[in-house]
């Protein structure tokens, strides 16, 4: 390739009739070559745009063809019918019809997030359930009732934690520091690291001191109730 370039240069700066004849015929064949790859790169360009072409024109007339499409159907009044069943599906169980309504039973449909959202709870690695070794069924089955029990007890915390939000219509900081009525008992726990039980004793007297006490961990201790209150030393109602 380099001396194909030096040729070249060579014929560019010399006199045709100071080359060799072998030289004159191979600069014949470079050229040949340099024409045959251009003209195969104008060919590849024009093969290229009269691809972009159809592909433009055949997303046009796709597009086009789509727009009569939903003329016709909204011609026949079927378009509107489509619209109407969008919204629709059917939900089926063993209630009783007189014990929940319709409404009630897709209210409860649209609950079952908060299970799985509860069992995914138990699967955190921050429950440490991996790290706890059983083999036997009965083991086994008692660990589930544990985790059971405790996701029970979470759940019933948490809800009485937003009914005591929504009745006071106050709020609590979220992961964002943006004002929330829902908040998780899981970042409210993380709100509470922090306080600390100091216990003081002397030959005849012990005390204990509440250490750590913000007025947004005392709001939270206040949500749970007076027994709560009374083991953070605060005030209740």
């Amino acid at each position: 390739m380099n001396t194909d370039s030096t040729l070249l240069q060579r014929l560019k700066n010399t006199k045709t009739k100071e080359l060799t004849k072998t030289e004159k015929h191979r600069c014949a064949k470079v050229e040949d070559a340099y024409d045959h790859e251009l003209i195969k790169q104008s060919k590849n360009r024009a093969m290229l745009g009269k691809f972009l072409v159809f592909f433009v024109m055949g997303i046009f007339l796709t597009l086009g063809l789509l727009f009569i499409f939903m003329i016709f159907l909204y011609g026949r009044g079927l378009v509107g019918d489509c619209f109407k069943l969008e919204g629709h599906y059917i939900i089926g169980g063993n209630t009783d019809p007189e014990e929940l309504s319709d409404q009630e039973v897709v209210n409860v449909y649209k609950e079952q997030y908060q299970v799985e959202r509860g069992f995914r709870f138990l699967k955190d690695p921050l429950f440490f359930v991996s790290s706890l070794f059983v083999k036997t069924p009965q083991r086994i089955m008692a660990l589930l009732m544990v985790m059971l029990l405790s996701l029970l007890v979470y759940g019933i915390a948490e809800r009485r934690m937003r009914a005591c939000l929504a009745s006071q219509k106050e709020t609590l900081p979220n992961q964002i520091q943006q004002a929330t009525e829902a908040p998780t008992l899981r970042w409210v726990f993380q709100l509470l690291l922090g306080i600390h039980c100091l216990k003081i004793s002397t030959e005849n007297q012990s005390h204990q001191m509440i250490e750590g006490l913000t007025p947004l961990r005392e709001k939270i201790s206040l949500l749970f109730g007076p027994t709560v209150a009374e083991i953070y030393q605060l005030s209740y109602g």
